[in-house]
């Protein structure tokens, strides 16, 4: 399975006043380039007027004021509006991959801002739609098993549209230990002279193996 994701590492200060929490639906959401996209924030702020909210977003460690002064119009691509049951929405029409990011509504309760639970924006470029991404367990026989030697794992991933990638191992859920960079990466053109490939190895205990741990990569584009 490909995985097309962008690491978040919240560090916003959250400020708690004793006006009513924030909370923002969904907590995630993924789209394709060219998406409409929507989140909302359940707030006593909408009933009065949106405008009184304001929309943050995080991207890596840098958090951006969004602009959502545009109203109407071909030329509006992120606006606000309020829905049927009164909470505050965030509409981004034509998301692209720069979109991908964590968004937050936040209000003034006494003197500091109060930000929502955020929801995760994760967008696909369409580029990505022929990727592949395949595990190739270790050939091993009864004496490699009862080794205390190590076995390979290889990663294969077909169809980018760029060398590069970053790829992460997984044993049952939790990644491995060293994560990527004790893997090799290698990025070729494909047959067809347009797409990349490339194989990352893993070496990892006989043990692991033995335990029955599910492996799986990821590949970070």
């Amino acid at each position: 399975m490909l995985h097309i994701f962008i690491t978040v590492t919240l560090c916003l200060k959250v400020y708690r006043g004793e006006g009513a929490l924030l909370h923002q639906t969904p907590a995630q959401q993924f789209a394709a380039a060219g998406d409409l996209v929507e989140t909302f924030c359940s707030s006593s702020a909408c009933v009065v007027d949106t405008d009184l909210l304001r929309w943050f977003m995080k991207k890596d460690s840098e958090v951006i004021a969004l602009n959502t002064s545009c109203k109407a119009g071909p030329g509006c691509r992120v606006t606000t509006r309020r829905a049927s049951n009164g909470d505050c929405g965030l509409t981004i029409r034509g998301v692209q991959p720069v979109d991908s990011g964590v968004y937050y509504c936040a209000e003034y309760s006494s003197n500091a801002l109060e930000f929502s639970n955020g929801s995760l924006l994760t967008v696909r470029d369409n580029s990505t739609q022929n990727t592949t991404v395949t595990v190739m367990g270790p050939s091993v026989s009864g004496s490699a098993l009862d080794s205390k030697g190590t076995l390979t794992f290889v990663c294969l991933v077909r169809g980018l549209s760029s060398p590069a990638l970053r790829v992460q191992w997984f044993f049952s859920g939790h990644l491995a230990e060293g994560g990527a960079p004790s893997s090799w990466i290698e990025g070729q053109k494909g047959g067809d002279g347009e797409s990349y490939s490339a194989t990352s190895w893993l070496a990892v205990p006989a043990e692991t193996w033995r335990s029955g741990a599910v492996c799986a990569c990821a590949a970070q584009l």
